[in-house]
């Protein structure tokens, strides 16, 4: 098999990366429940939360799948230890009949002790079932035998024997290595979720409103047009037009009406040097 083969198939047995929504001993009522308690926590507002959430959904799903295979793992490794305990008795009870059954060299003498051990002879017949072969059925008790002896009958897992038995460090370090992964991206979506939600709140409540210009219409005059800060054709400045704060910039020009003011405004020659002078003053300030 190869690797990439490998990771597909490990992948489903812990169900961490699966592409199914729901594996098939999973609950899509439990599913449903738990999809309805993450929105109601984080109430996504647009595509984007509500993209970021359902990401966070699944990542947390995953996890709580690799939980529950890891605590499955385990209840039924201790499940084995446990029947192994409640069959030792048993175990030594027919280990102790391996020598009888060494000197069972017929058929019938197998018989009469299975006769006489009958609680036990259903376990005995499983595991060395009488040969087809006429010639091999003296060495049936003797194949009997073999087999009795071979039974483990160490001693009863129990107290710390039991912890170092149930727990294996290299399948802790492995699943908390799984786990750990899973964390960190639950932990990146959720920044994201938080960063989003708090820029969409910055942005709602400081909202940049576009300063407008005050803008001053030019005056009315037969012989010219006032420049801000400019002397009108009399020489003298008018103090209503002078201030920092307001600049008169003229506007389009329609040249299928005309406007004959400012076109002979333009036209004049001390009047456009003015204008470039104010511009020139202003841009060194």
């Amino acid at each position: 098999m190869s690797p990439k083969r490998t990771r597909s198939t490990n992948a489903l047995k812990h169900g961490a990366y699966s592409q199914a929504v729901l594996l098939p001993h999973e609950s899509r009522r439990e599913y449903k429940r738990f999809v309805a308690e993450v929105v109601a926590e984080w109430c996504p507002n647009g595509p984007t939360e509500e993209m970021l959430v359902d990401r966070l959904i699944d990542l947390m799903w995953r996890q709580k799948r690799v939980k529950r295979h890891d605590d499955q793992l385990l209840q039924a490794h201790i499940d084995s230890v446990q029947t192994y305990n409640h069959s030792l008795p048993l175990r030594a009870a027919l280990q102790a009949m391996a020598p009888e059954f060494a000197l069972a060299n017929t058929v019938e003498k197998v018989e009469k002790l299975l006769k006489k051990y009958k609680i036990y002879a259903d376990f005995v017949v499983h595991w060395v079932p009488r040969p087809a072969d006429a010639e091999k059925e003296a060495s049936w008790g003797t194949a009997i035998s073999e087999r009795l002896k071979k039974l483990d009958v160490s001693q009863v897992v129990e107290g710390p024997s039991e912890v170092t038995t149930f727990v294996n460090p290299t399948k802790i370090e492995l699943q908390e290595d799984r786990m750990g992964r899973l964390d960190e991206r639950i932990l990146t979506v959720t920044k994201r979720l938080v960063q989003v939600k708090a820029s969409k709140e910055l942005l709602g409540t400081h909202k940049v409103v576009p300063k407008m210009l005050t803008v001053q219409a030019p005056r009315a005059t037969n012989s010219s047009v006032t420049i801000d800060h400019e002397p009108d054709s009399n020489g003298a400045i008018n103090p209503q037009s002078t201030s920092k704060e307001k600049w008169w910039v003229p506007g389009p020009i329609d040249f299928r009406t005309g406007n004959k003011d400012v076109l002979n405004h333009l036209e004049d020659k001390e009047t456009s040097g003015a204008i470039f002078t104010m511009a020139m003053k202003t841009a060194k300030k």
